[in-house]
Parts: C-alpha cells; structure tokens; sequence
C-alpha cells in the first residue's frame, strides 16, 4: 500500500471534519490490532507539513490509550509518540487558538496544538477495541494480560 493511501496519512491530511468512519475505522485497526502501522513511514512523508504532523501524531497518541492493546504495543507508542514530543505546542494559560466560542477541546488535542479532535466521529470505531470484537477475531489483546 502506498503510504498516501494509508489511513494514517489519509486522516491527517484533512481535516477531521473531514474524516469517514471507514477511514477511521481503517486506522484503528491497524494500531489496536496490526504490527503494519507504518507510522514512521507516514510521518517522513508529511516532513514540512506540521499540521498535518500534529494530527497524525494526535491520532496516534489519543488511539494507543485504549486497553484493547497489548501492554506491548501501548508502550511502543507511547515511546514513538514521546520522539515527537518537539511538535507539541507550549500554550500559555491552557487556551487553544482559533476554537470558536463554547467549543471544548479534546485535551490530547490541545496538547498538540490542534483546533480541532475527532471525539464527535469516534464513537462507530470504539465497537472496535470491545473485549467481544477482539475475541470474535482472535486479536491479540490487552484484554489477554
């Protein structure tokens, strides 16, 4: 697959208002479940896009804190994301730029310096990191520890 066509790269080239259950639900399989995310391989093709950058790293890191994933896996992540750590952004007083008014961010995604999150479209993927899907396929799981 080419990384363009990669759901990684998919979502974190729009933005999430653009996001479609299929893509999302592409995505979280394959860090919940799959040893081919390719994360690396997405962010050297989005070198110089930073936003883009940002969501994919926020995608990354809001998706690896699920317990459907093997402690094994969350912690490689966890560690991948921390080498980006340089992409977050400092906010003085804890405000995000360009929200509309009354507008409650998701507080990974403000870390990231995003002003935008995916909370709105995540609910139809989260069937997916149940303990009763992971079975059904025979996942490795963190349900398994």
């Amino acid at each position: 697959m080419s990384i363009r066509h990669h759901p990684l790269y998919r979502l974190a080239t729009v933005p999430f208002t653009s996001a479609t259950v299929e893509n999302l639900t592409e995505f979280a399989l394959l860090i919940w479940y799959s040893d081919d995310l390719r994360a690396q391989d997405v962010m050297g093709e989005l070198v110089g896009h930073d936003v883009a950058q940002r969501r994919a790293l926020y995608l990354i890191d809001r998706f690896r804190r699920y317990p459907c994933l093997t402690s094994a896996r969350a912690a490689k992540l966890k560690s991948f994301v921390s080498e980006w750590a340089s992409l977050k952004v400092s906010l003085v007083s804890g405000a995000t730029p360009n929200l509309k008014k009354g507008c409650v961010l998701d507080k990974v995604a403000r870390e990231w310096g995003l002003d935008e999150d995916i909370v709105a479209k995540i609910k139809p993927v989260l069937f997916y990191q149940t303990r009763h899907y992971a079975s059904s396929v025979a996942a490795r799981s963190g349900y398994e520890e």
